[in-house]
């Protein structure tokens, strides 16, 4: 049975920034419990927290392997995406939707991701999906916005960014938009 009282006292040490401490009790709980998935889902968050991601990700696999809880998803989703292994990013926040169904942080990791693989189609395919779930949401609109600047599609981008203005007229994103688009249209007319 998993010792709760030294794995709360190993994350109270991490709390404190006390990385000595909670590493030896981490490794005696590893060395007591080599396949505990909440174990090792929370060594692999301990990495995450010294920024050593590359260990992170093979402490968190091992993890997921044996139970695939939310929590281990989430941290796996932050360690891919910090790797730039965008591919893997997305097919986990897939899987996340099971959990945080409709999350928009999630949708909008997925549309960077996309972007970032410059799979502008997927990216805007995401963006309705985002502003079907999300309509009220003036970021699901600020990043289709972003979809048709970087498609080229100044037009809609132009009627979009409009749009937005005239509903969430203090959005910082969307005024940052439209100055990027009053750049892009310029340009492109000389």
């Amino acid at each position: 049975m998993l010792n709760i009282k030294k794995l709360n006292k190993a994350i109270q040490y991490v709390k404190n920034k006390d990385f000595d401490s909670a590493e030896k009790i981490y490794s005696e709980l590893l060395r007591e419990y080599p396949n505990d998935d909440t174990v090792l889902s929370f060594w692999g968050l301990f990495n995450i927290k010294k920024g050593l991601f590359k260990k992170a990700e093979k402490i968190l696999e091992k993890s997921y392997s044996l139970k695939k809880a939310p929590s281990t998803i989430a941290a796996l989703i932050l360690t891919k995406y910090q790797l730039k292994k965008y591919d893997d990013t997305i097919i986990l926040c897939e899987e996340m939707f099971k959990y945080d169904k409709d999350s928009e942080h999630l949708y909008q990791k997925i549309i960077e991701c996309f972007r970032f693989l410059n799979m502008y189609n997927f990216a805007g395919a995401y963006c309705q999906k985002y502003i079907t779930a999300h309509p009220e949401s003036p970021t699901a609109k600020v990043r289709l916005c972003q979809n048709y600047m970087d498609i080229r599609d100044y037009k809609n981008a132009e009627k979009l960014c409009a749009e937005i203005m005239k509903s969430y007229p203090q959005n910082p994103l969307n005024w940052i938009n439209a100055g990027l688009l009053q750049e892009l249209i310029y340009n492109n007319e000389e």
